[in-house]
Protein backbone atom coordinates (compact mmCIF):
# COMPACT_ATOMS: atom_id res chain seq x y z
CA UNK A 1 0.00 0.00 0.00
CA UNK A 2 1.04 3.22 -0.66
CA UNK A 3 0.03 6.88 0.18
CA UNK A 4 0.67 10.57 -0.64
CA UNK A 5 0.10 12.91 2.16
CA UNK A 6 0.54 16.40 1.06
CA UNK A 7 1.82 18.86 3.41
CA UNK A 8 -0.80 21.11 4.55
CA UNK A 9 -3.50 18.78 3.84
CA UNK A 10 -5.22 20.89 0.36
CA UNK A 11 -8.50 19.65 -0.53
CA UNK A 12 -10.14 19.14 -4.14
CA UNK A 13 -12.72 22.02 -3.01
CA UNK A 14 -10.01 24.31 -1.55
CA UNK A 15 -7.74 23.90 -5.01
CA UNK A 16 -10.98 24.94 -7.17
CA UNK A 17 -11.27 28.39 -4.85
CA UNK A 18 -7.24 28.42 -5.29
CA UNK A 19 -7.76 28.21 -9.31
CA UNK A 20 -10.22 30.81 -9.60
CA UNK A 21 -8.50 33.64 -7.58
CA UNK A 22 -9.67 37.06 -8.68
CA UNK A 23 -6.31 38.12 -9.71
CA UNK A 24 -6.48 35.29 -12.12
CA UNK A 25 -3.26 33.11 -10.79
CA UNK A 26 -3.80 29.68 -9.78
CA UNK A 27 -1.57 28.98 -6.44
CA UNK A 28 -1.18 25.54 -8.18
CA UNK A 29 -1.22 24.55 -11.98
CA UNK A 30 -3.28 21.74 -13.49
CA UNK A 31 -0.87 19.05 -13.34
CA UNK A 32 -0.29 19.51 -9.47
CA UNK A 33 -4.28 20.15 -8.75
CA UNK A 34 -4.42 16.18 -11.38
CA UNK A 35 -1.73 15.31 -8.97
CA UNK A 36 -3.65 16.56 -5.74
CA UNK A 37 -6.58 14.87 -6.87
CA UNK A 38 -4.79 11.26 -7.37
CA UNK A 39 -2.96 11.69 -3.60
CA UNK A 40 -6.68 12.26 -2.23
CA UNK A 41 -8.61 9.51 -4.03
CA UNK A 42 -5.49 7.37 -2.99
CA UNK A 43 -5.75 8.48 0.76
CA UNK A 44 -9.42 8.24 0.65
CA UNK A 45 -9.34 4.67 -0.17
CA UNK A 46 -6.57 4.19 2.88
CA UNK A 47 -8.11 5.03 5.66
CA UNK A 48 -10.60 7.43 7.41
CA UNK A 49 -11.60 11.05 6.61
CA UNK A 50 -10.00 12.47 9.81
CA UNK A 51 -7.00 10.64 9.13
CA UNK A 52 -6.12 12.31 6.24
CA UNK A 53 -8.30 15.07 5.08
CA UNK A 54 -7.95 18.06 7.82
CA UNK A 55 -8.95 21.19 5.91
CA UNK A 56 -6.30 23.15 5.31
CA UNK A 57 -6.95 27.14 6.54
CA UNK A 58 -8.29 29.13 3.97
CA UNK A 59 -6.39 32.11 4.61
CA UNK A 60 -3.61 30.13 3.34
CA UNK A 61 -5.82 30.27 0.02
CA UNK A 62 -5.83 33.96 0.15
CA UNK A 63 -2.17 34.67 -0.63
CA UNK A 64 -0.34 33.37 -3.74
CA UNK A 65 3.52 34.24 -1.84
CA UNK A 66 4.05 33.11 1.51
CA UNK A 67 6.05 36.33 2.62
CA UNK A 68 2.75 38.24 1.61
CA UNK A 69 0.95 36.01 4.13
CA UNK A 70 3.24 36.39 6.73
CA UNK A 71 3.44 40.17 6.55
CA UNK A 72 -0.14 39.92 7.48
CA UNK A 73 -0.12 37.73 10.13
CA UNK A 74 2.50 38.90 12.44
CA UNK A 75 1.69 39.72 15.97
CA UNK A 76 5.47 40.98 17.13
CA UNK A 77 6.09 43.84 14.69
CA UNK A 78 4.84 46.36 16.66
CA UNK A 79 6.57 45.90 19.46
CA UNK A 80 9.56 48.44 19.96
CA UNK A 81 12.37 48.52 22.20
CA UNK A 82 16.10 49.59 21.60
CA UNK A 83 17.56 45.53 21.73
CA UNK A 84 15.38 45.11 18.75
CA UNK A 85 16.55 47.88 16.89
CA UNK A 86 19.87 47.00 18.01
CA UNK A 87 18.89 43.63 16.24
CA UNK A 88 17.72 44.85 13.20
CA UNK A 89 21.29 46.33 12.53
CA UNK A 90 23.12 43.37 13.41
CA UNK A 91 20.85 41.17 10.82
CA UNK A 92 21.25 44.08 8.09
CA UNK A 93 25.03 44.25 8.69
CA UNK A 94 24.53 40.52 7.23
CA UNK A 95 21.85 41.12 4.59
CA UNK A 96 23.15 38.54 2.25
CA UNK A 97 23.15 36.06 4.63
CA UNK A 98 19.70 36.82 5.63
CA UNK A 99 18.49 36.80 2.12
CA UNK A 100 20.66 32.98 1.79
CA UNK A 101 18.96 31.96 4.92
CA UNK A 102 15.64 33.15 4.00
CA UNK A 103 15.70 30.91 0.68
CA UNK A 104 16.57 28.05 2.43
CA UNK A 105 13.23 27.40 4.34
CA UNK A 106 11.67 27.21 0.82
CA UNK A 107 10.88 23.15 1.28
CA UNK A 108 9.25 24.10 5.04
CA UNK A 109 8.07 27.15 5.37
CA UNK A 110 4.46 26.60 3.98
CA UNK A 111 4.31 23.73 6.12
CA UNK A 112 5.38 25.82 9.54
CA UNK A 113 3.20 28.28 8.65
CA UNK A 114 0.22 26.30 8.41
CA UNK A 115 1.26 23.75 11.63
CA UNK A 116 1.24 27.51 13.80
CA UNK A 117 -2.32 28.14 12.37
CA UNK A 118 -3.47 24.96 13.41
CA UNK A 119 -2.26 25.18 16.89
CA UNK A 120 -3.10 29.36 16.41
CA UNK A 121 0.16 30.11 17.79
CA UNK A 122 1.91 33.32 16.22
CA UNK A 123 2.66 33.52 12.65
CA UNK A 124 6.01 35.24 13.70
CA UNK A 125 7.43 31.76 15.30
CA UNK A 126 7.63 30.48 11.47
CA UNK A 127 10.55 32.76 11.47
CA UNK A 128 12.32 30.94 14.90
CA UNK A 129 14.15 28.58 12.73
CA UNK A 130 15.88 31.72 10.95
CA UNK A 131 17.53 32.36 14.61
CA UNK A 132 17.83 29.14 15.79
CA UNK A 133 19.61 26.82 12.88
CA UNK A 134 19.50 29.23 9.27
CA UNK A 135 16.72 27.03 8.66
CA UNK A 136 19.38 24.13 7.93
CA UNK A 137 17.41 20.73 8.91
CA UNK A 138 20.99 19.10 9.67
CA UNK A 139 22.55 22.38 12.16
CA UNK A 140 24.55 21.17 15.54
CA UNK A 141 25.38 22.99 17.88
CA UNK A 142 28.29 23.13 20.03
CA UNK A 143 25.95 22.10 23.02
CA UNK A 144 24.50 19.58 20.88
CA UNK A 145 21.34 21.09 19.92
CA UNK A 146 20.24 19.61 16.26
CA UNK A 147 17.94 19.98 13.71
CA UNK A 148 15.86 23.44 12.63
CA UNK A 149 14.14 23.81 16.09
CA UNK A 150 18.01 23.17 17.73
CA UNK A 151 16.77 20.56 20.17
CA UNK A 152 18.74 19.02 22.97
CA UNK A 153 18.92 15.51 23.67
CA UNK A 154 17.13 15.53 26.92
CA UNK A 155 14.32 18.08 25.46
CA UNK A 156 13.58 16.05 22.74
CA UNK A 157 12.96 13.18 24.64
CA UNK A 158 10.86 15.28 26.55
CA UNK A 159 8.64 15.61 23.53
CA UNK A 160 8.42 12.85 22.25
CA UNK A 161 11.37 13.09 19.83
CA UNK A 162 12.42 9.61 18.91
CA UNK A 163 15.91 8.89 18.19
CA UNK A 164 17.54 5.74 17.76
CA UNK A 165 20.25 3.93 15.38
CA UNK A 166 18.24 3.87 12.41
CA UNK A 167 16.36 7.90 12.78
CA UNK A 168 16.23 11.19 14.84
CA UNK A 169 13.64 13.07 14.86
CA UNK A 170 15.52 16.36 15.46
CA UNK A 171 16.55 15.68 12.04
CA UNK A 172 13.27 15.41 11.18
CA UNK A 173 11.94 18.69 9.71
CA UNK A 174 8.39 17.70 10.44
CA UNK A 175 8.03 15.51 13.49
CA UNK A 176 10.33 18.56 14.81
CA UNK A 177 8.17 21.28 14.15
CA UNK A 178 4.99 19.51 15.85
CA UNK A 179 7.25 18.72 18.47
CA UNK A 180 8.53 22.50 19.26
CA UNK A 181 5.05 23.85 18.96
CA UNK A 182 3.82 21.74 21.28
CA UNK A 183 6.66 22.63 24.09
CA UNK A 184 6.23 26.79 22.99
CA UNK A 185 2.39 26.01 23.47
CA UNK A 186 3.10 23.98 27.07
CA UNK A 187 5.97 26.99 27.82
CA UNK A 188 3.21 29.91 26.84
CA UNK A 189 0.88 28.36 28.93
CA UNK A 190 3.64 28.00 32.01
CA UNK A 191 4.83 31.93 31.67
CA UNK A 192 1.03 33.32 32.44
CA UNK A 193 0.71 33.49 28.38
CA UNK A 194 3.54 35.48 27.86
CA UNK A 195 4.75 34.65 24.34
CA UNK A 196 8.16 36.70 25.04
CA UNK A 197 9.00 34.94 27.97
CA UNK A 198 8.11 31.58 26.51
CA UNK A 199 10.88 32.22 23.97
CA UNK A 200 13.26 33.09 26.61
CA UNK A 201 12.42 29.83 27.97
CA UNK A 202 12.74 27.80 24.93
CA UNK A 203 15.98 29.72 24.47
CA UNK A 204 17.49 29.67 28.15
CA UNK A 205 15.11 26.37 29.81
CA UNK A 206 12.03 27.55 32.02
CA UNK A 207 14.09 27.27 35.09
CA UNK A 208 16.73 30.21 34.27
CA UNK A 209 13.59 32.06 33.39
CA UNK A 210 11.67 31.37 36.43
CA UNK A 211 15.17 32.49 38.36
CA UNK A 212 15.18 35.61 36.61
CA UNK A 213 11.34 36.37 37.12
CA UNK A 214 12.04 35.66 41.42
CA UNK A 215 15.04 37.99 41.16
CA UNK A 216 12.90 40.71 39.12
CA UNK A 217 9.86 40.31 41.93
CA UNK A 218 12.01 40.61 44.74
CA UNK A 219 14.17 43.90 42.89
CA UNK A 220 10.09 45.25 42.76
CA UNK A 221 10.36 45.34 38.81
CA UNK A 222 7.70 45.01 36.26
CA UNK A 223 7.33 41.08 35.29
CA UNK A 224 8.06 41.34 32.13
CA UNK A 225 10.85 39.94 29.09
CA UNK A 226 12.67 43.34 28.84
CA UNK A 227 13.44 43.39 32.93
CA UNK A 228 14.67 40.26 33.30
CA UNK A 229 18.51 39.93 33.63
CA UNK A 230 19.03 36.89 31.69
CA UNK A 231 21.58 34.83 29.72
CA UNK A 232 23.52 36.83 27.04
CA UNK A 233 22.17 34.68 24.19
CA UNK A 234 18.62 35.02 25.26
CA UNK A 235 19.06 38.69 25.73
CA UNK A 236 19.26 38.47 22.24
CA UNK A 237 17.43 35.69 20.98
CA UNK A 238 14.18 37.34 21.38
CA UNK A 239 14.37 41.01 20.06
CA UNK A 240 16.67 38.98 17.10
CA UNK A 241 12.99 37.04 16.05
CA UNK A 242 11.25 40.31 16.37
CA UNK A 243 13.33 42.22 14.07
CA UNK A 244 13.35 39.45 11.59
CA UNK A 245 9.73 39.95 11.59
CA UNK A 246 10.34 43.88 11.03
CA UNK A 247 12.30 43.16 8.21
CA UNK A 248 10.35 40.75 6.60
CA UNK A 249 7.37 42.51 7.46
CA UNK A 250 9.21 45.64 5.03
CA UNK A 251 12.22 44.07 3.14
CA UNK A 252 12.16 47.52 0.78
CA UNK A 253 12.99 49.59 3.59
CA UNK A 254 15.90 47.44 4.84
CA UNK A 255 17.34 46.49 1.43
CA UNK A 256 16.03 42.94 1.95
CA UNK A 257 15.12 40.76 -1.65
CA UNK A 258 12.45 38.16 -0.42
CA UNK A 259 13.67 34.94 -2.56
CA UNK A 260 10.12 33.70 -4.02
CA UNK A 261 8.45 31.17 -2.32
CA UNK A 262 4.83 30.62 -3.27
CA UNK A 263 2.37 30.12 -0.79
CA UNK A 264 1.73 26.05 -1.47
CA UNK A 265 2.89 22.80 -0.35
CA UNK A 266 6.44 22.13 -1.98
CA UNK A 267 7.19 19.17 -0.91
CA UNK A 268 4.97 15.73 0.25
CA UNK A 269 5.11 12.76 1.92
CA UNK A 270 5.50 9.43 0.39
CA UNK A 271 4.35 6.20 2.52
CA UNK A 272 5.28 3.01 0.99
CA UNK A 273 4.98 -0.50 2.90
CA UNK A 274 8.39 -1.82 2.55
CA UNK A 275 11.91 -0.51 3.18
CA UNK A 276 13.74 1.39 0.28
CA UNK A 277 16.42 2.84 -0.53
CA UNK A 278 16.69 6.40 -0.88
CA UNK A 279 19.10 6.03 -4.51
CA UNK A 280 16.38 3.60 -5.83
CA UNK A 281 13.62 6.17 -4.77
CA UNK A 282 15.73 8.97 -6.11
CA UNK A 283 15.91 7.11 -9.70
CA UNK A 284 12.45 6.26 -9.87
CA UNK A 285 11.51 9.99 -8.80
CA UNK A 286 14.09 11.55 -11.38
CA UNK A 287 15.74 13.18 -8.43
CA UNK A 288 19.53 13.43 -7.75
CA UNK A 289 19.62 11.08 -5.16
CA UNK A 290 22.07 14.22 -2.63
CA UNK A 291 19.10 16.19 -3.42
CA UNK A 292 16.20 13.42 -2.06
CA UNK A 293 18.99 12.43 0.86
CA UNK A 294 18.88 16.04 1.82
CA UNK A 295 15.18 16.22 2.28
CA UNK A 296 14.83 12.96 4.48
CA UNK A 297 17.99 14.19 7.16
CA UNK A 298 16.40 12.10 9.36
CA UNK A 299 17.50 9.25 8.55
CA UNK A 300 20.83 7.74 9.51
CA UNK A 301 21.55 5.63 6.38
CA UNK A 302 20.78 5.70 2.90
CA UNK A 303 17.19 3.57 3.48
CA UNK A 304 14.18 3.57 5.54
CA UNK A 305 14.39 2.10 9.11
CA UNK A 306 14.28 -2.16 8.35
CA UNK A 307 10.65 -2.13 10.47
CA UNK A 308 8.86 0.93 8.99
CA UNK A 309 7.69 2.63 8.03
CA UNK A 310 8.96 3.66 5.01
CA UNK A 311 8.27 7.41 4.16
CA UNK A 312 9.94 10.00 2.05
CA UNK A 313 9.47 13.44 1.78
CA UNK A 314 10.28 14.47 -2.28
CA UNK A 315 9.45 17.43 -4.11
CA UNK A 316 5.63 17.99 -5.23
CA UNK A 317 6.92 18.25 -8.87
CA UNK A 318 8.65 14.81 -8.52
CA UNK A 319 5.87 13.04 -6.71
CA UNK A 320 3.92 11.92 -10.21
CA UNK A 321 7.60 10.67 -11.16
CA UNK A 322 7.60 8.40 -7.95
CA UNK A 323 3.99 7.35 -7.83
CA UNK A 324 4.66 5.82 -11.22
CA UNK A 325 7.49 4.21 -10.87
CA UNK A 326 5.98 2.73 -7.71
CA UNK A 327 3.15 1.22 -9.43
CA UNK A 328 4.91 0.11 -11.86
CA UNK A 329 6.82 -1.88 -9.71
CA UNK A 330 3.48 -2.83 -7.98
CA UNK A 331 4.87 -1.10 -4.43
CA UNK A 332 6.74 -4.38 -4.04
CA UNK A 333 10.01 -3.15 -4.84
CA UNK A 334 12.59 -4.32 -2.93
CA UNK A 335 11.11 -8.11 -2.52
CA UNK A 336 12.08 -8.63 -6.48
CA UNK A 337 15.06 -9.02 -8.36
CA UNK A 338 16.85 -5.88 -9.54
CA UNK A 339 14.69 -3.87 -11.91
CA UNK A 340 16.13 -2.77 -14.84
CA UNK A 341 18.32 0.40 -16.75
CA UNK A 342 20.17 2.68 -14.42
CA UNK A 343 17.98 0.77 -10.70
CA UNK A 344 19.63 -2.58 -12.05
CA UNK A 345 22.88 -1.11 -10.24
CA UNK A 346 21.77 -0.13 -7.34
CA UNK A 347 22.25 -2.93 -4.11
CA UNK A 348 18.81 -3.58 -2.75
CA UNK A 349 19.14 -2.82 0.99
CA UNK A 350 18.90 -5.65 3.71
CA UNK A 351 15.85 -5.94 5.87
CA UNK A 352 17.79 -6.09 9.19
CA UNK A 353 18.08 -4.03 12.30
CA UNK A 354 15.24 -3.27 14.88
CA UNK A 355 11.70 -1.91 14.79
CA UNK A 356 11.77 1.45 14.41
CA UNK A 357 8.67 3.70 15.87
CA UNK A 358 6.61 5.55 13.60
CA UNK A 359 8.06 8.39 12.22
CA UNK A 360 5.42 11.93 11.99
CA UNK A 361 5.28 13.84 9.53
CA UNK A 362 2.62 15.66 8.48
CA UNK A 363 0.63 12.91 8.96
CA UNK A 364 1.24 10.13 12.06
CA UNK A 365 -0.93 7.71 10.32
CA UNK A 366 0.59 4.81 7.65
CA UNK A 367 -1.63 2.43 5.96
CA UNK A 368 -0.97 -1.16 5.18
CA UNK A 369 -2.56 -4.52 4.08
CA UNK A 370 -2.22 -7.35 6.65
CA UNK A 371 -3.00 -10.78 7.00
CA UNK A 372 -6.41 -11.67 8.53
CA UNK A 373 -6.78 -10.14 11.82
CA UNK A 374 -5.79 -12.10 14.48
CA UNK A 375 -9.11 -13.01 17.32
CA UNK A 376 -8.37 -12.95 20.94
CA UNK A 377 -10.47 -14.78 23.22
CA UNK A 378 -9.70 -13.90 27.19
CA UNK A 379 -9.41 -15.89 29.54
CA UNK A 380 -7.80 -17.34 33.23
CA UNK A 381 -5.49 -20.14 32.97
CA UNK A 382 -4.69 -21.97 35.86
CA UNK A 383 -1.11 -22.76 35.86
CA UNK A 384 -0.30 -26.80 35.45
CA UNK A 385 2.66 -28.73 35.88
CA UNK A 386 5.02 -27.79 33.20
CA UNK A 387 3.72 -24.94 32.35
CA UNK A 388 6.20 -21.77 31.41
CA UNK A 389 5.74 -18.33 30.65
CA UNK A 390 7.62 -18.14 27.14
CA UNK A 391 5.17 -21.26 26.13
CA UNK A 392 1.98 -19.84 27.55
CA UNK A 393 3.59 -16.38 25.77
CA UNK A 394 3.89 -18.29 22.34
CA UNK A 395 0.70 -20.07 22.28
CA UNK A 396 -1.01 -16.37 22.34
CA UNK A 397 1.13 -14.80 19.97
CA UNK A 398 2.24 -12.78 22.68
CA UNK A 399 6.07 -12.44 24.50
CA UNK A 400 6.40 -12.91 27.93
CA UNK A 401 7.03 -9.01 28.90
CA UNK A 402 3.47 -8.89 27.64
CA UNK A 403 2.22 -11.95 29.80
CA UNK A 404 3.79 -10.39 32.58
CA UNK A 405 2.42 -6.80 32.31
CA UNK A 406 -0.32 -8.38 32.11
CA UNK A 407 -0.37 -10.54 35.22
CA UNK A 408 1.90 -7.83 37.36
CA UNK A 409 4.44 -10.24 37.56
CA UNK A 410 7.69 -9.19 39.21
CA UNK A 411 10.80 -8.98 36.70
CA UNK A 412 12.38 -11.74 38.57
CA UNK A 413 10.07 -14.59 38.06
CA UNK A 414 11.70 -17.58 37.39
CA UNK A 415 9.11 -20.30 38.18
CA UNK A 416 5.19 -20.24 37.94
CA UNK A 417 3.39 -21.99 40.84
CA UNK A 418 1.35 -24.52 39.93
CA UNK A 419 -2.33 -23.83 40.44
CA UNK A 420 -1.94 -20.29 40.45
CA UNK A 421 -4.32 -18.14 37.83
CA UNK A 422 -3.23 -16.29 34.95
CA UNK A 423 -5.50 -13.88 32.84
CA UNK A 424 -4.29 -14.72 29.14
CA UNK A 425 -5.68 -14.44 25.38
CA UNK A 426 -5.95 -17.25 23.40
CA UNK A 427 -6.06 -17.12 19.24
CA UNK A 428 -9.11 -17.74 17.71
CA UNK A 429 -9.40 -19.15 14.16
CA UNK A 430 -9.01 -16.26 11.57
CA UNK A 431 -12.37 -14.75 10.46
CA UNK A 432 -12.46 -15.77 6.53
CA UNK A 433 -13.89 -12.62 6.15
CA UNK A 434 -11.35 -10.29 7.76
CA UNK A 435 -8.83 -10.45 5.39
CA UNK A 436 -10.71 -7.80 3.73
CA UNK A 437 -10.21 -5.30 6.26
CA UNK A 438 -7.33 -3.07 6.66
CA UNK A 439 -5.21 -1.56 9.67
CA UNK A 440 -3.36 1.43 9.79
CA UNK A 441 -0.51 1.80 11.89
CA UNK A 442 -0.62 4.83 14.54
CA UNK A 443 1.38 6.57 16.63
CA UNK A 444 0.34 7.51 19.85
CA UNK A 445 1.22 11.23 20.72
CA UNK A 446 1.34 13.11 23.57
CA UNK A 447 -1.36 13.72 25.62
CA UNK A 448 -4.16 11.49 23.83
CA UNK A 449 -6.15 8.54 25.58
CA UNK A 450 -8.00 5.24 24.56
CA UNK A 451 -11.11 7.39 24.58
CA UNK A 452 -9.74 10.21 22.03
CA UNK A 453 -8.50 7.63 20.09
CA UNK A 454 -11.24 5.62 19.96
CA UNK A 455 -13.29 9.06 19.04
CA UNK A 456 -10.89 9.75 16.11
CA UNK A 457 -11.52 6.80 14.57
CA UNK A 458 -15.01 5.86 15.69
CA UNK A 459 -14.38 2.72 17.78
CA UNK A 460 -14.90 1.58 20.56
CA UNK A 461 -12.44 0.48 23.49
CA UNK A 462 -12.62 -3.36 23.25
CA UNK A 463 -12.39 -3.06 19.79
CA UNK A 464 -8.85 -0.90 20.47
CA UNK A 465 -7.99 -3.77 22.41
CA UNK A 466 -9.29 -6.44 20.46
CA UNK A 467 -6.63 -5.49 17.76
CA UNK A 468 -3.64 -4.50 20.24
CA UNK A 469 -3.15 -7.30 22.82
CA UNK A 470 -1.09 -5.51 24.77
CA UNK A 471 -3.98 -3.21 25.57
CA UNK A 472 -5.68 -6.09 27.29
CA UNK A 473 -5.71 -4.69 30.93
CA UNK A 474 -4.61 -1.45 30.37
CA UNK A 475 -6.57 2.07 30.63
CA UNK A 476 -3.91 4.32 28.93
CA UNK A 477 -1.38 4.56 26.55
CA UNK A 478 2.01 6.37 26.12
CA UNK A 479 3.32 8.56 23.40
CA UNK A 480 5.31 7.38 20.81
CA UNK A 481 3.02 3.99 21.46
CA UNK A 482 1.96 2.31 17.78
CA UNK A 483 -1.15 1.03 17.73
CA UNK A 484 -2.94 -1.02 15.17
CA UNK A 485 -6.21 0.70 13.82
CA UNK A 486 -8.74 -1.39 11.76
CA UNK A 487 -10.14 0.51 8.66
CA UNK A 488 -13.86 -0.97 8.62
Amino acid sequence: MLILLIIGNLTISQLAIAGNSTNGTSIVDQQQAELLRQITEISSRSGPPSAYQNAMDLSALMYRDAWHRLQEEFEFTHISHPAIDKQIDFLRSGIRTLQKNLSASRPYLFFVMEALSDADVPADIALLPLIESAFDPIARSSQNARGLWQFMPATAETVGLTKNRWYDGRLDPFASTHAAIRYLKQLHKTFDEDWLLALAAYNAGPGNVRAAIRKAKARGRPINFWNLKLPAETTNYVPRLIAATRIVANPELYQLSLPEILNQPHVTTVSIGQQISITQAAVLAKLPAQHLRDLNTAYASDKTPPGGPHRLTVPVAHAQALLTGLRKHNFRLLNHAPFQSQAALLPLPLDTGPTSPDMRHSNNVTAQNFKAPVTYHYRTHTVKKGDTLWDLANSMGADVKTLMEWNHLPDDITNLQVGSKLRVAYLAPPDPDAGQIKTMKYRVTYGETLISIGDKFSLRIHELKKWNPALWQKNSVRAGQTLRIPIY
